[in-house]
């Protein structure tokens, strides 16, 4: 698959599933394709890349929702 195709699905995806792709790559070509993603998102998968897949940091997500207390 041509990389920038590829980047954008990561894009689309959530971010603790991305991470796994990402995580199954050759590091070389994680790094590819996180240049070739939008700053927010790159910036996110880096950062749960930090975390070995079988620890709390490895399974978690970025994203999250939040109720404003009425």
């Amino acid at each position: 698959m041509e990389s920038q195709r590829a980047a954008e699905l990561l894009d689309e995806m959530s971010p603790d599933d991305a991470g796994d792709v990402l995580a199954d790559l050759p590091e070389e070509k994680a790094e590819e394709l996180l240049d070739l993603m939008g700053p927010e998102e790159s910036d996110d998968l880096r950062k749960l890349l930090k975390y070995s897949e079988n620890t709390a940091g490895g399974i978690m997500t970025t994203e999250f929702a939040y109720l404003d207390q009425i």
